[in-house]
């Protein structure tokens, strides 16, 4: 089973970031690899990315991969 980072701030799962048209491209990231697993086919663009930001998609929160925490079941 894959446990995936989360936000450090709320707990969410969800991590965006938007493209150069603005299209928000939803994602989890995998704790055990530090991949990112898109959530639909459409958001696969995300893996082609250099991604220095992550935002959560639940609350205000944004910054590095280094900041988001290990997810326990």
């Amino acid at each position: 089973m894959q446990r995936p980072l989360m936000c450090p701030q709320c707990g969410a799962l969800l991590l965006y970031v938007s493209d150069e048209n603005g299209k928000k491209l939803f994602f989890t990231i995998n704790r055990e690899d530090g991949k990112i697993v898109p959530t639909k086919p459409e958001f696969n663009a995300v893996l082609d990315m250099d991604i220095e930001i992550y935002y959560c998609s639940q609350c205000s929160w944004s910054g590095g991969k280094h900041k988001l925490k290990k997810y326990f079941t």
